[in-house]
Formats: C-alpha cells, sequence, structure tokens
C-alpha cells in the first residue's frame, strides 16, 4: 500500500533498460536471452520511477520464471524482450514478453487474483498484483495475451497526463 510518487520529467525508457540490465547476468546464466525494444524519440512525463520498476521487476521475474519451469526439451532458446512506446494518443506502453510455455486457459482468468500462482512453492502470487497497482496508480492498467501453443506478453497502459514531451537524452 505504498502512495505513488509522481516526479515529472522521468524518461521510461530508461527505466526499461535499467531494469534489463538488473536482470541481464541472472537471465544469462538460466540460458535466458534478454532483449528491449525503445524506439526513438524517448519521452519523459509524470511517473512514479519506483513504482515502475517494480511493475517491470515483477514481469520479467514471473517471464523468468515461465521461461525457467519450460519442460519443453526441444524449445528454442527462451527471450524476454521489454518493450516501451508511446501509443497513438500519447499514452506510454510498457511490455514484457516472453516465449514460454504461456498461461494455460483454465487459469488465465485468475493471474490477477490475490495470491494466485502456479509456482507453487516458488511463488507468492502477488507480483502481478503489484504491477497491476501500480498501472492503477498511473491512470492505467495491465492486461496480458498468451495464445494457444504458448508465449506471453503483459501490456501496462499509461495514459497520457499532458506533460509528457521528447527527451532527446536516451
Amino acid at each position: 500500500e505504498r502512495p505513488a510518487q509522481l516526479q515529472t520529467d522521468v524518461c521510461p525508457q530508461q527505466i526499461v533498460r535499467d531494469v534489463r540490465d538488473l536482470f541481464a547476468d541472472r537471465l544469462a546464466k538460466d540460458g535466458i536471452a534478454v532483449r528491449t525494444d525503445v524506439p526513438e524519440p524517448h519521452h519523459t512525463g509524470a511517473f512514479d520511477p519506483d513504482g515502475l520498476h517494480n511493475l517491470l521487476c515483477n514481469l520479467v521475474a514471473n517471464a523468468a520464471d515461465a521461461c525457467r519451469f519450460d519442460q519443453d526439451p526441444d524449445g528454442e532458446r527462451h527471450t524476454i524482450t521489454l518493450r516501451c512506446r508511446r501509443g497513438s494518443k500519447g499514452e506510454t506502453i510498457l511490455q514484457v514478453s516472453d516465449n514460454g510455455p504461456g498461461i494455460p486457459a483454465d487459469v488465465n482468468g485468475r493471474v490477477f487474483e490475490d495470491f494466485f500462482s502456479t509456482k507453487g512453492t516458488e511463488g507468492t502470487g502477488i507480483g502481478l498484483l503489484v504491477a497491476q497497482k501500480v498501472a492503477e496508480d498511473h491512470g492505467g492498467r495491465v492486461t496480458f495475451n498468451s495464445p494457444p501453443g504458448g508465449g506471453t506478453t503483459f501490456t501496462a497502459t499509461l495514459p497520457s497526463n499532458g506533460r509528457q514531451a521528447t527527451d532527446e537524452a536516451g
């Protein structure tokens, strides 16, 4: 129940890169590639940088677990991709995608429930709740797509607050 600490001139693309760097060594040890897709121009806005960091860390940790627990011995090398872009209405769109086994259809309606986890003792069931809370604190939401056959993309859409501007540094 941490209140959002919005700051102006926060660059979400930099937070994406910071989270990538934080997880890069751990993911490499697990044989998981990590990529970023943060097209130019970068933008800034009023965001809670610690909140966005937590949101992305929770989504990346879940993606890493999905890849680590993938039982398909013939599967391709696992990859996690972090994206940040502006939508057509100026909103900030953060995505974390993986090419793991995907979310089974029988549980995908429960992923945002309190303490729900498919990881047994490995998971607490609060990571996606944290991500959803951070998005809601910014006036947005988190959704996901996990098509049959594998892979999952979680998308946090944070609406434009009218204070976003192009940031030439990046």
